[in-house]
């Protein structure tokens, strides 16, 4: 009973110092490193600010704890990182470069404190300073893979890259040069359906604003367990196709049923590891024009040349391995933000790494396996516990983005009854045919309101 009691005393104990973290971190996200002080941050944690000694003896002991878990967090990234590297080292020394700044434009009084040292007499400890040492001691042995044995590369390196951070910083700190990867893959006829859409209390970022990211709603464990089924169910769909069906057209008017499993491999494909994410992104973004166009367009293009029970065969083995590779990425690097705002129904906002990766990464091969039962005359299969699932993250979001009252009755398995406030509309129909409309897609339903309207990214 005693181990017991000491044991919970010491994960309360911990549960506040990493409380009182995520609050130092807050401050200066919003205050800059100037404005960390000791009372800022026991307001923000709601005690009393002497009583932050019990837990840190100085504000430069709780910088101290900052900057180890920079580290540390940036020290899990890179060592995820050993598996996807590629033998070919100008692959393998852009796939830990992109790493690094797209970390540090994400965050950056993360980068500050890592490489600048903006609180005055601040010395890391020696505890603290491990992780750093780690993250070093990882690059020379990258470096030595890549037949690069001078003593002074690696001083060159951290150099170079800290150069080019700290000049994203100072020039281009939103990431106006456009998002990579591009954030959601929705064929492009659906996505030009919503352009003006207005909607009050919508979360979302307008110039000069500073609206909190966009992040999951559903659990980690819930959103990898509706990857892997999803990926499972287009599968299925996949392996159920007549030689027919390939070339029936699909709702996305530039892809037939080829095309658009294609571009689910494809996009698979990229979410299985950063070598894949950085070798698609980058050969997209080589083609010029919209990000997004030239990404699909690319893994369309990539798989035409396979049969159908090779495409079939492909997804087979992709999708497990997209799942894996989703499940994997380090808590710190879903918590970033995208570097560049996404543009959802007309508007600007931000999102987190988390949000692609666990939300808009299922909806859209959820999407595409609704559109391909469409175009081939199949009934989707769906359950409550998987498809009802994700619907009602949709509804979710959408009533998050439009804000007013309503009654939302959808119909079918993966249907159920929504409401919010008081005196709104009473919208009624198929479960599928709500998300389709959201997403810009046509929808056989005589339900006909401006709230309907309201564009969700899939």
């Amino acid at each position: 009973m005693l181990g017991e009691a000491n044991a919970v005393r010491t994960r309360r104990r911990q549960d506040t110092r990493d409380e009182i973290l995520a609050a130092a971190w807050a401050v200066v996200g919003e205050s800059g490193w100037t404005g960390l002080t000791l009372r800022a941050v026991a307001d923000r944690v709601g005690m009393r600010a002497p009583s932050l000694y019990g837990h840190f003896d100085s504000k430069l002991a709780i910088v101290d704890a900052m900057f180890g878990q920079a580290w540390a967090d940036f020290d899990e990234t890179s060592a995820a990182l050993e598996d996807d590297l590629s033998p070919e080292p100008r692959e393998a020394l852009l796939l830990v470069a992109t790493s690094w700044l797209d970390a540090m434009a994400a965050a950056p009084e993360r980068h500050a404190l890592m490489n600048q040292r903006p609180v005055p007499g601040f010395t890391p400890s020696a505890e603290s300073y491990e992780h750093a040492i780690r993250v070093l001691e990882r690059l020379h042995r990258t470096l030595a893979r890549c037949a690069i044995t001078d003593p002074d590369a690696a001083d060159l390196w951290t150099a170079l890259l800290g150069g080019l951070a700290g000049q994203q910083e100072a020039n281009d700190p939103a990431g106006a040069g456009g998002a990579w990867p591009p954030a959601s893959s929705t064929c492009s006829s659906a996505r030009s359906h919503h352009t003006d859409e207005e909607g009050p209390d919508m979360t979302l970022e307008r110039p000069g604003t500073t609206a909190a990211p966009r992040r999951p709603r559903l659990d980690r464990d819930t959103a990898m367990r509706l990857a892997e089924t999803e990926y499972a169910r287009f599968l299925d769909l996949l392996r159920s196709l007549s030689p027919d069906d390939w070339a029936r057209p699909t709702d996305c008017s530039a892809w037939d049923v080829r095309a658009m499993a294609g571009h689910t491999t494809g996009m698979a494909l990229m979410a299985t590891g950063m070598r894949q994410t950085l070798r698609q992104t980058s050969a997209a973004k080589r083609r010029g024009g919209d990000p997004l166009d030239a990404l699909t367009a690319l893994q369309v293009e990539e798989h035409a040349g396979l049969s159908p029970d090779q495409l079939v065969e492909r997804f087979a083995v992709v999708g497990p391995r997209a799942a894996r590779g989703r499940r994997r990425v380090p808590g710190v690097v879903r918590r970033m933000k995208l570097p560049d705002p996404q543009h959802v129904g007309g508007r600007t906002e931000r999102w987190t790494n988390g949000f692609l990766l666990d939300t808009i990464l299922t909806r859209d091969p959820w999407m595409h396996r609704m559109d391909i039962s469409r175009a081939t005359g199949r009934t989707p299969e769906l359950t409550a516990d998987h498809d009802g699932v994700l619907v009602a993250d949709v509804v979710a979001e959408w009533a998050e983005r439009h804000g007013e009252p309503f009654r939302l009755h959808l119909t079918g398995p993966a249907g159920g009854d929504y409401t919010r406030g008081d005196g709104g509309p009473e919208l009624r129909l198929d479960a599928v045919d709500f998300c389709r409309l959201p997403s810009g897609r046509p929808a056989p339903t005589t339900t006909d309101h401006a709230l309907l309207g309201v564009a969700v990214p899939f």
